[in-house]
């Protein structure tokens, strides 16, 4: 095989990769020998009229921090002036136009024409940064030259972790310790100890979308180290530390051994003494300030039910409980109580109004030490809120909705206020706080309101409370004619229940003249309503069941007292659902009294005042109370919608069929 031409020998051929990898070593070894000789010779800034000089960082610092407050120094000669950074971190020098210096101490600092030197002064350095050392640049101020920039480089000692381990005395790890951490610049964490006694602090965690990290918020300076939940042989007493430079690392600060003492023995003579507080906590929304008074917590000692006692919250939500090491005689109940030590069942009976009492709450156990804070203990019991923020009341008469109603509302810690109107759908909304218990409404200016309870779950405070309220018709016309806007027929003459007529009244044959009918567009069925006849023998009408005296209760019909009555969305139980005795003729006899069968005297099971006729009942569903209208669209304009979504369908893809064509074509 002959040799190409252009080979090399195989030495020649790893001498070239050697020599270009020993150049490249040489030129890094030249930077970093070269390059701190550089950067540590002062820059020449130039001639300028005016420089901005800004303070830049060396490393990570806080989340929105400052730099105001950095000290630069202007030295020519006998002339000084000093330029102090805003909270940007920049100083604006200038050209003087009286040749004084002036603007000294600010940021805005003005200089005669001259050379000046650079410098940080090291005794006002911004906070966790290092001030720059030495000359840091020259810059000629004179009527000319473009405007310069002068950067300068303070590095940072903030750092996101403080690292510390906790022993005792003898150099045992103090483990599953919780200490509170007190950092410069008011910054507190907390972190428990490992099985080595080793505590971790993080800064906060930073969520900058798309970046997250823990916020450096560690720098050198005084810190506290304070035992929160630790073993009582240790004292709590915060430790004070200091962090300098030195403690510093590249990427937390460490704070070292920590040594936990003993606390102080007590004196001989100090008294062992014990307390706990049970505290309410109320869980969900719930109106500020709720006054959480009357919540009743029984405390029976395990083992002895002899041994109770009561405790009641304050307005706050706390009571306490003092422990007695003796001398123990009796139960009590109140605010603060006296018990004996040892373990307790604790029951809450009763809970502040608008809240739920919490169904399970852990032992509670009461001691007696001479060291002071040992047999302290804080017990927290979450009440659910049972407010609900909204109510509803529908108002209606045969089953259609009642505009402008007034309605006034009263209940649990909710005084009568200025009533509510009604709206085209016959809806009343009140917003605020409303607490379980028995609520009034209270229509039109009546004097006797309509009462319901309401009952709440803690799954029901979100949604509203909603009561259907059915009002007794008005009476008709002088006429005697029902008024038609408020008689719709098919739906309020329920007469074969209430008046079983077509079998007992032949009203084909004793009625020859249709014409004497006063409405009958209004009644569509004379068979079951025999009002607009003209029978002379009203007594020979057996179908009515009700009463034998009929023409007397009915002076002038109406929707609700001529063989009508009244229906009862509410569930019924008052006078309006009554119907009167059918059978007569309101216009023979339009003076008869009124029986005194067709009044009620009882009162209406449902909430309604007796004898009112109106009712009341809880809605079932609050989305009842809403008309059709208002919550869904009409069956003909959704077919018609739905019509012209397909026809647009079909029309697109028919244009598109016959492009398609086309281009084949």
């Amino acid at each position: 095989m002959k040799q190409s031409v252009h080979s090399r020998p195989p030495r020649v051929r790893w001498r070239v990769p050697a020599l270009g990898s020993l150049v490249a070593v040489l030129a890094l070894a030249l930077g970093v020998v070269v390059a701190p000789a550089v950067s540590a010779a002062p820059a020449n800034v130039g001639s300028t009229k005016s420089l901005e000089l800004e303070v830049w960082h060396e490393g990570e610092v806080p989340d929105g921090y400052s730099w105001a407050g950095a000290e630069f120094v202007f030295t020519s000669g006998a002339m000084v002036g000093r330029c102090v950074t805003d909270r940007l971190g920049v100083c604006d020098v200038r050209l003087s136009s009286n040749g004084k210096v002036t603007g000294g101490g600010t940021r805005a600092l003005r200089l005669p024409a001259a050379t000046y030197t650079v410098t940080q002064t090291a005794e006002k350095p911004l906070p966790g940064l290092v001030p720059a050392t030495g000359q840091l640049a020259t810059v000629r101020i004179c009527d000319c030259g473009r405007p310069r920039e002068l950067d300068v480089y303070n590095v940072s000692q903030f750092r996101d972790t403080v690292t510390a381990r906790v022993v005792d005395a003898t150099g045992r790890a103090v483990k599953w310790s919780t200490f509170e951490l007190g950092a410069p610049d008011g910054v507190t964490r907390t972190a428990m100890t490992d099985w080595d006694g080793d505590l971790t602090f993080k800064g906060p965690w930073v969520w900058a979308f798309p970046l997250s990290y823990w916020d450096p918020v560690f720098r050198p300076g005084a810190y506290t180290l304070t035992p929160v939940e630790a073993d009582p042989k240790y004292s709590t007493a915060p430790l004070a530390l200091t962090v300098t430079a030195s403690d510093v690392r590249r990427h937390e600060i460490q704070l070292g051994t920590v040594r936990l003492g003993a606390p102080a023995p007590p004196p001989p003579d100090t008294p062992a003494t014990g307390s706990a507080t049970l505290t309410v906590l109320p869980t969900g929304s719930v109106p500020e300030g709720l006054d959480l008074s009357g919540a009743e917590f029984e405390l029976t000692r395990f083992g002895d039910e002899n041994v109770r006692g009561t405790c009641v919250t304050g307005s706050s939500g706390t009571c306490s409980v003092a422990v007695v090491p003796s001398g123990w005689t009796a139960p009590m109940t109140g605010e603060a109580i006296e018990l004996p030590a040892g373990e307790y069942d604790v029951r809450q009976a009763t809970a502040p109004r608008g809240l739920a009492p919490a169904a399970e709450i852990p032992l509670l156990e009461l001691c007696t030490s001479r060291v002071a804070g040992e047999c302290v203990e804080e017990t927290k019991v979450e009440n659910a809120s049972l407010f609900r923020t909204e109510i509803r009341a529908s108002v209606r008469v045969d089953g259609e909705p009642v505009e402008g109603a007034e309605i006034v509302l009263t209940g649990p810690d909710h005084p009568a206020s200025e009533p509510e109107t009604t709206d085209a759908a016959g809806l009343a909304i009140w917003k605020g706080w409303f607490a379980p218990g028995s609520w009034s409404f209270t229509v039109d200016g009546g004097t006797e309101p309509l009462t319901e309870v309401m009952v709440t779950g803690p799954d029901e405070v979100d949604e509203p409370w909603g009561v259907i309220i059915t009002l007794a018709p008005a009476p008709g016309g002088d006429d005697g004619t029902p008024p038609p806007t408020t008689t719709p027929s098919p739906t309020t003459t329920p007469s074969p229940t209430t008046t079983p007529s077509p079998t007992t009244t032949p009203s084909p044959t004793t009625t020859p003249s249709p014409t004497t009918t006063p409405s009958p567009t209004t009644t569509p069925s004379p068979t079951t309503t025999p009002e607009p006849t003209t029978t002379p023998e009203p007594s020979t009408s057996p179908g009515s069941t009700t009463s034998a005296a009929a023409p007397t209760t009915t002076p002038a019909p109406t929707p609700g007292t001529v063989g009508v009555p009244v229906p009862s969305t509410g569930g019924g139980g008052g006078t309006g659902g009554v119907p009167a005795a059918g059978g007569a003729d309101p216009v023979d006899e339009p003076a008869a009294a009124a029986a005194p069968e067709a009044v009620s005297t009882d009162a209406d099971p449902d909430g309604g005042p007796a004898g009112s006729g109106n009712t009341i009942q809880v809605a079932d569903d609050v989305r009842e109370l809403e008309t059709v209208s208002a919550t869904q669209l009409s069956p003909g304009l959704v077919t018609g919608i739905g019509a012209l979504f397909i026809a647009l369908v079909v029309g697109g893809y028919l244009l598109l069929r016959s492009q398609s064509r086309r281009r084949l074509v």
